[in-house]
């Protein structure tokens, strides 16, 4: 008899997947709000002058909302966020607010205001509680990155969510004015900082999953996409103001001209380079989703969506605005998913 031949030494394997794994509709959702936004938001100007376009980003826009609350709600109670059966009925009761005024916001402008306090209180406890758990998880796994982005997240989208309604408020009230311009830089640090730590998160996870070969690879577009960011903002500096006001809610109160006045060139490179990092971010985090069992697809969408959320301004809508909403609940639930699902070091 003769011996078998030896083995070949086995590389690294793929974390694996669960069956029936959550994180669909999540991805289809992402898609679908990039397209609405885009055209409804990005491209006001043109879809104002072209109706199909209007329709179809209004389209795109709700089917994307439709879609991201199924997967809030996958992601909120699912066997796989381990969580008991009081956790899950107490986030199910959290989330009613919002799923509320998210369909009455596709119906009408003109939403109860009990509903809008109700819904501000809701996605605040929400962010609260999976942001702190995503935090706890990922500082018990021993990932101080994860952690403190988490942790920046948490601050940042909770000043984020009260800074419009202290300023709306605040028409009588010096006091409540200062507050309001207080909470609003505060939460831009946050962004700023969030941000930044949100690319290293996502630079470190592909570095270590994937290598500096491949790395590089997917820092090409995110680098190629910076260089043209900041070339428009200084070619075109009243147009990406716009576009940042418009589009993303951008206040500019780290540029020191609030709600009045116009940044300058300097300051629009830096927020332009902001957008750049959490495009990114998502970039580096996607590249890692096939070995790493699911954990960068749901780091990716996340960085999407908090990209769309954009800063808290003040809305036509009132003290919230729906789609804003889902954005920021969507992204946090997916944040704490993903730090679940990172590969053990």
């Amino acid at each position: 008899m003769t011996d078998p031949a030896p083995h070949a030494p086995e590389g690294p394997r793929a974390a694996p997947v669960d069956v029936g794994d959550p994180l669909f509709p999540a991805g289809f959702a992402a898609v679908a709000l990039t397209v609405g936004f885009t055209f409804t938001r990005v491209f006001i100007g043109l879809a104002g002058q072209r109706s199909a376009l209007a329709a179809f980003g209004s389209f795109a826009t709700v089917t994307g909302a439709l879609l991201a609350l199924v997967a809030i709600a996958r992601h909120a109670w699912s066997p796989g966020a381990s969580l008991g059966l009081v956790a899950r009925a107490l986030r199910a009761v959290t989330l009613a607010p919002l799923v509320a005024l998210s369909f009455a916001g596709m119906f009408s402008l003109d939403v109860a205001l009990p509903l809008q306090w109700a819904a501000l209180a809701s996605l605040s406890a929400l962010v609260l509680v999976a942001g702190v758990r995503g935090l706890v998880l990922a500082a018990l796994r021993g990932a101080p990155l994860a952690s403190t982005t988490l942790a920046l997240v948490v601050l940042g989208e909770e000043f984020e969510l009260f800074a419009p309604v202290l300023k709306l408020a605040s028409r009588n009230s010096a006091a409540l004015a200062r507050l309001a311009q207080v909470a609003g830089t505060l939460g831009e640090v946050a962004a700023v900082l969030g941000v930044t730590l949100a690319f290293v998160w996502s630079f470190r996870a592909a570095l270590r999953q994937l290598g500096a070969a491949r790395t590089a690879i997917f820092l090409a577009v995110p680098a190629t996409f910076t260089l043209v960011l900041v070339r428009i903002a200084v070619k075109l500096p009243r147009t990406s103001e716009l576009v940042a006001r418009a589009a993303f809610g951008a206040r500019f109160d780290l540029a020191g001209v609030g709600g009045a006045g116009h940044p300058s060139a300097g300051a629009l490179v830096g927020y332009a380079s902001l957008f750049a990092l959490m495009v990114g971010a998502a970039s580096l985090s996607f590249a890692s989703a096939p070995v790493d069992g699911g954990a960068g697809a749901r780091r990716g969408i996340a960085w999407v969506a908090l990209l769309l959320a954009g800063f808290g301004a003040v809305s036509i809508a009132g003290v919230i605005d729906p789609l804003r909403a889902v954005l920021v609940a969507f992204a946090v639930l997916l944040l704490e998913a993903a730090v679940e699902r990172e590969p053990a070091r």
